[in-house]
């Protein structure tokens, strides 16, 4: 995120958070934000192949939102399901969230990172400092935005950050920017039952707009849980040892669109769906991808009610700064990358966000063939949080 005119931590169990329990109206407001952001970017473009981390995006939207006053705290809030949830317990929820995915599994590698860039000459409240500090692990830095090897700093951080799945959030350092604010996390998941590489081979994906594509597609036998919905199927596979995480992968019907499903999702209908999941025989086809993804997102959160803050006349940011020479601070950009990785042993994931039930029926034996374009999210089981969501309508690899 960039805003206009350190230290590096390792997660621990111990601290404020210790005994601090996630409360369900939390994880619900992310919900709601997670479906509600990801529509509104499928409907901005339509066709591609999308991959977002609404947890990404929500950590670095809210380590601003602490900053925010006024009107543009109530507009952030809108935009992010924040009405019911008060600060403090926002807080200790994000601080709660990098202990919790810092012990999860041993087979799940979740890394999450949050770094302030200030410019020379602009310094952070001691108070807003210490709350970035206290429950975002954040690391502060403070950079001559006018040396050639700022931008060379940030984007190391960024590659570092992700396991070098993105290189760059980046291109070149803004002249009026005065801070970048960055939230990154990488995501390797394996399996709880490996695919066997041996059963990989070339069959076909069905693409919209007729054609067909040859394409690896895994497979393997085993027990999953599964939901015939209304106009489609689903399947969920699991991580870890414990099966802590899984993705959730919705094909719908043929005949039926991938927009048209989109469209209609709807929070109470991702709750009954979740809820409708049963254990059955089950063979599972999917295609191995690959791909990354990059969107600036300020037209999609100004449509979600985010509007304020992108205004340079209006935006209230005054709880970050200790002085801003009398110039208003506004977030100029949104900027936001994510990386996937599909395959036999697991998924890989990563993303930077910058800021410049249906009823079910089922047989005991299904093979679910997942060779038309489809939705997957990428979920923690016990949490609910939603750590990446995307579309596939041609697989990459």
């Amino acid at each position: 995120m960039i805003l206009s005119t350190g230290l590096s931590r390792s997660f621990s169990s111990e601290g404020d958070s210790k005994e601090f329990e996630l409360e369900a109206s939390f994880a619900e407001s992310h919900t709601h934000f997670s479906l509600a952001l990801f529509k509104q970017i499928f409907e901005e473009n339509k066709g591609e192949n999308l991959i977002i981390s609404p947890l990404s995006i929500s950590l670095a939207l809210e380590m601003v939102y602490n900053g925010a006053l006024e009107e543009t705290q109530r507009d952030m809030a809108e935009a992010l399901s924040l009405q019911n949830i008060e600060l403090d317990q926002l807080n200790r929820s994000n601080q709660y969230l990098y202990n919790y995915f810092g012990h999860l599994d041993s087979l799940i590698e979740i890394r999450i990172a949050n770094s302030i860039w200030a410019k020379q000459g602009f310094t952070l409240k001691a108070d807003y400092a210490e709350i970035l500090d206290r429950y975002y692990y954040s690391e502060m830095h403070n950079l001559d935005f006018s040396d050639p090897q700022a931008i060379n700093a940030i984007n190391t951080w960024v590659s570092e950050n992700t396991n070098r799945k993105i290189t760059s959030i980046i291109q070149q350092v803004d002249r009026s920017a005065v801070l970048y604010l960055l939230n990154a996390i990488y995501f390797n998941g394996k399996w709880f039952k490996a695919f066997d590489p041996k059963l990989t081979r070339e069959r076909n994906f069905y693409l919209d707009n007729g054609d067909t594509l040859k394409h690896p597609m895994m497979s393997q036998n085993g027990r999953f849980p599964y939901l015939k919905g209304s106009g489609f199927e689903a399947i969920s596979l699991p991580y870890g040892h414990t099966k802590a995480m899984s993705i959730f992968i919705f094909l719908p019907d043929t005949g039926i669109s991938l927009p048209g499903f989109i469209e209609g999702i709807t929070y109470e209908k991702w709750n009954d769906w979740l809820s409708g999941f049963m254990d059955t025989g089950e063979s599972v086809i999917l295609p191995k991808f690959k791909y990354d993804y990059a969107i600036t997102l300020n037209q999609t959160l100004k449509a979600l009610g985010m509007e304020i803050a992108f205004d340079p006349g209006q935006a209230d940011f005054s709880g970050m700064f200790e002085k801003t020479g009398g110039e208003n601070i506004f977030i100029q950009e949104v900027l936001h990358k994510a990386f996937v990785d599909l395959n036999e042993e697991g998924t890989e994931a990563a993303a930077v966000t910058g800021v410049v039930k249906g009823i079910t029926s089922y047989s005991p034996s299904i093979t679910m063939v997942i060779n038309r374009p489809f939705f997957y999210v990428i979920r923690d089981n016990r949490s609910g949080m939603i750590l990446f969501m995307g579309t596939v309508f041609s697989p990459e690899f």
